[in-house]
């Protein structure tokens, strides 16, 4: 089965199921999801060697430790449907540095998602905040946009 590398925050891309509507709440927010945002440059650094050595892409998640659909898709990634999609490693972070050389418009709400290439090419930086709202997509959506960019 292909995967996808992920990294929280700065995501390795690597399966979902689907669902009706909305993603999955967590009980409690993780106020440590992201670690803080001066390790965000090396993280991407070494996510992009990792999957040149893996010969995959990288999924770059832009968010921030107080954002409730951030908490929802982390754990829509970390779900028994997803995880088997994604390698998730705990190497990329929210950085506004990173956003910006992705291209990725933190004004058009978070998390903010972007596809590299193991080079740092971008291949797909969100837009118009596709992710932003954890209730109005679902599993199937996620599904969706994994299935699309893994290599």
């Amino acid at each position: 089965m292909k995967r996808i590398v992920a990294i929280a925050g700065v995501a390795l891309i690597g399966q979902l199921l689907l669902a009706q509507t909305g993603l999955p709440k967590p009980a409690a927010s993780d106020m440590n999801l992201y670690p803080s945002p001066g390790v965000a440059a090396a993280d991407l650094r070494a996510a992009e060697a990792r999957a040149a050595k893996e010969r995959k892409r990288v999924l770059v998640v832009v968010g921030a430790n107080w954002c409730g659909d951030c908490q929802s898709l982390n754990m829509a990634f970390h779900s028994k449907e997803l995880a088997p999609l994604l390698d998730a490693s705990d190497e990329g972070k929210e950085n506004h540095d990173v956003a910006a050389r992705l291209r990725v418009p933190l004004e058009k709400g978070i998390p903010g998602l972007a596809v590299l290439e193991s080079d740092g090419k971008v291949v797909f930086a969100q837009k118009n905040g596709e992710f932003e709202s954890a209730d109005k997509i679902g599993m199937g959506d996620v599904r969706a946009f994994l299935e699309k960019w893994k290599r």
